[in-house]
């Protein structure tokens, strides 16, 4: 599956900075806005940019919520403080795999918690050209951070800021990721996106370092001068990065070729299979569901164990079933041990800790990096009953837990006391990790 390049930016519009909220609606909008002092603001220069826009306000919200004139005038007037936050902005580029008549749902089905939450929020779409000359479509997103309440705005809502600043904004770009994962899924679009800055590879160009001005004067007078080394440096940095992103570019059309032919293939092959698609994917679930049921040597399973994944290669001869995930993730099962091939996930951590429970495992042993002993670390203790595991998670992950635990209805973290002790005595199983 082709990886996109995730980008997710968040702000904060402050009268400290001197903006306003109603200059950056018409930013967006690509449009004139007049706010509640008579300053204008006029932007529609800029109109060949905007590709289209919409309102969104939560159950309850008076009907001027989806005006923007009106709504960004009253989130203004609700703040007194010169050095007072007005709004939050939200900038999420749109893959080029997303077709252009899905672009909006695709924003509406990516913000939709946000909405759930309370939020108010303007959304436009912009498409200007990039350096390619390929369309670099990304969405706008203005939010209030003030809470309805009755006709008018009542108290800022702090647990919104906690949303967006938790883990240096990791959790909120984590739960943006996950929607834009299950938007390609619905659609069929084979692209995918990770929040997660990626280890950089041996094709990876460096970081480009801050070069001196002086050496930028001694380039343009002399480009061969040793003066000017720090920007030939520099230059060649971005050569270098150009060539990786056109190899890239490459293999992401060949990967859709691929696609496309092996669709073909299976069109032309003769054979038969229910019209009804709902039918096709009950009945893979439960093929996926007997090939699991006969590896783990289970009289019975269900369905529901297939709906992460994609497929399962039984490997007899070398006793293992390798499992490939809807993600693009994919583990396997030695009977005695469970090994992740590729980088982890959340889907990877939970089909990982229920494939420990199929086993009957009560206790393992966690290897690999910290990320991926924090992940599987929580899956096994949100197991019902849970696995004891020997990784202590990370401050960051242990507030995670708590929260999902307690969406559980578990009312404590789980320490590992001497139950834990007990248990592991019993069974010493392992779970390792390979990172290619």
């Amino acid at each position: 599956m082709a990886a996109t390049l995730f980008h997710v930016q968040f702000g904060i519009i402050a009268r400290s900075a001197g903006h306003s909220a109603v200059k950056r609606s018409a930013y967006q909008a690509c449009a004139r806005r007049e706010d509640g002092g008579g300053r204008v603001y006029d932007w529609r220069r800029k109109r060949g940019e905007w590709a289209g826009g919409f309102m969104l306000a939560p159950d309850g919200a008076p009907a001027w919520a989806t005006d923007p004139t009106r709504l960004w005038c009253e989130a203004e007037a609700a703040e007194r403080r010169c050095d007072a936050q007005l709004a939050r902005s939200i900038e999420i580029s749109i893959p080029r795999a997303v077709p252009p008549h899905l672009r909006e749902d695709f924003a509406r089905f990516v913000l939709a918690p946000l909405q759930a939450q309370g939020m108010a929020m303007q959304v436009d779409l912009h498409c200007p050209l990039a350096s390619d000359g390929e369309g670099q479509p990304h969405v706008h997103a203005l939010l209030t951070l003030r809470a309805f309440e009755g006709e008018g705005f009542g108290k800022k809502n702090r647990d919104w800021n906690t949303a967006f600043t938790k883990d240096a904004g990791r959790a909120m770009r984590g739960l943006l990721a996950d929607r834009m994962n299950a938007f390609f899924r619905k659609h069929g679009i084979v692209s995918t996106v990770d929040h997660c800055r990626a280890p950089a590879g041996p094709g990876d160009a460096p970081p480009e370092k801050n070069v001196p001005r002086a050496a930028w004067a001694a380039w343009k007078s002399d480009p061969t001068s040793p003066a000017a080394a720090p920007v030939r440096a520099v230059q060649d940095v971005r050569r270098l990065r150009h060539q990786h992103r056109a190899a890239l570019a490459v293999a992401e059309v060949a990967e859709a070729e691929v696609v496309a032919l092996s669709r073909e293939a299976r069109r032309r092959t003769p054979g038969i299979a229910p019209g009804d698609r709902v039918t096709r994917e009950e009945r893979r679930r439960r093929v996926l569901a007997g090939l699991i049921r006969q590896h783990y040597d289970t009289r019975w399973l269900p369905e529901s164990v297939a709906e992460n994944i994609q497929n399962v290669h039984l490997d007899p001869e070398r006793h293992r079933a390798v499992v490939i995930l809807l993600d693009g993730s994919r583990f396997v099962d030695y009977g005695d041990r469970i090994t992740l091939q590729g980088p982890i996930s959340r889907a990877a951590a939970a089909e990982i800790a229920a494939a420990a429970a199929r086993h009957g495992w009560a206790s393992v042993v966690l290897t690999g990096s910290q990320e991926f002993k924090d992940a599987v670390a929580v899956e096994c203790a949100l197991r019902n009953p849970p696995i004891v595991t020997d990784h202590t998670v990370s401050c960051g992950t242990r507030g995670r837990r708590l929260s999902r635990c307690q969406k559980n209805g578990e009312s404590r973290f789980r320490a590992r006391g001497a139950r834990g002790e007990r248990a592991r005595q019993q069974d010493t199983s392992r779970i390792c990790v390979m990172i290619p």
